[in-house]
């Protein structure tokens, strides 16, 4: 019920750049990936010290949009306090996983509903799968400045945007030095 409506203002947090500058809210990234398609799910099996760490009061329901805003901007869910006090550069990383668009057309055109969530729950599945492996390389903490003390395994969360839809794009940059960044493009996308 909650697909392609607009969510109400629960947790308004602005970043702001090492050197002072105001940067945008994640209200934007999160108005991107929640636009389409399905509600957001969070790692089914998330570890529960990252669940703490982060601020996630509740996985088992999907992510409310205050929360995805302070997430993408590299702040607790729960009171948009700093993960720490290291200054972060990147609050997470983008993976795209598509299936063959005949498989997306089967979602759509299987006589039941039955059939059309048993392939929507392996492309969940798959994409889950390809992240656990993918966390094997991506979980992992350097030690000291840049790594000279080692590195250890550490945990990683993420959420899930399924959408049915290929998301036509333009990029945009800001200035011939600014930002680049995706602006969605007014048609409609192909199914993907």
């Amino acid at each position: 019920m909650t697909q392609d409506k607009p969510e109400p203002e629960t947790l308004k947090v602005h970043g702001v750049a090492v050197d002072g500058r105001h940067l945008e809210s994640g209200e934007r990234l999160t108005a991107y990936y929640t636009g389409r398609g399905e509600r957001a799910n969070w790692r089914p099996d998330m570890a529960p010290s990252v669940v703490a760490a982060l601020g996630i009061a509740n996985t088992r329901s999907s992510p409310r949009d205050g929360q995805l805003d302070a997430l993408f901007e590299a702040r607790r869910a729960d009171n948009g306090a700093d993960w720490s006090e290291h200054i972060r550069k990147n609050s997470g990383f983008d993976f795209v996983f598509a299936p063959h668009k005949s498989v997306l057309l089967a979602v759509e055109f299987e006589p039941t509903e039955a059939e059309r969530q048993l392939i929507r729950n392996a492309i969940h599945a798959a994409s889950d799968d390809a992240l656990r492996y993918a966390s094997q390389d991506l979980g992992v903490a350097r030690k000291g400045h840049a790594g000279e003390k080692g590195s250890e395994r550490g945990e990683i969360a993420w959420v899930t945007f399924a959408h049915d839809a290929a998301r036509p794009t333009l990029a945009v940059q800001n200035g011939p030095d600014g930002a680049t960044y995706l602006m969605d493009a007014p048609i409609a996308g192909d199914p993907h």
